[in-house]
């Protein structure tokens, strides 16, 4: 006949309770920051795409005060000749 030793009655008694108020808090705590590091990757993710959008729109303008100022500079030498 086989005995059960002590150590192995220890784990299915604990298996068989229910979570003690310190575990359920832990486990509580880590869903917590599961769900806080997800919306910080979400943050992240959207920062970088609003930085990349913004350098986008940055050379967009760059391009178009070049393009003003050789208007202006033309327009300048045309008045002047006349």
């Amino acid at each position: 006949m086989a005995t059960v030793t002590p150590s192995r009655e220890a784990g299915r008694s604990a298996a068989s309770t229910p979570l003690s108020p310190t575990r359920i808090s832990r486990l509580q705590e880590k869903q917590d920051l599961q769900h806080l590091n997800d919306r910080l990757a979400v943050y992240i993710d959207r920062v970088r795409s609003l930085e990349l959008e913004n350098d986008r729109l940055m050379v967009k303008v760059s391009e178009k005060e070049e393009v003003t100022t050789r208007e202006v500079s033309l327009t300048k030498i045309v008045k002047l000749q006349f």
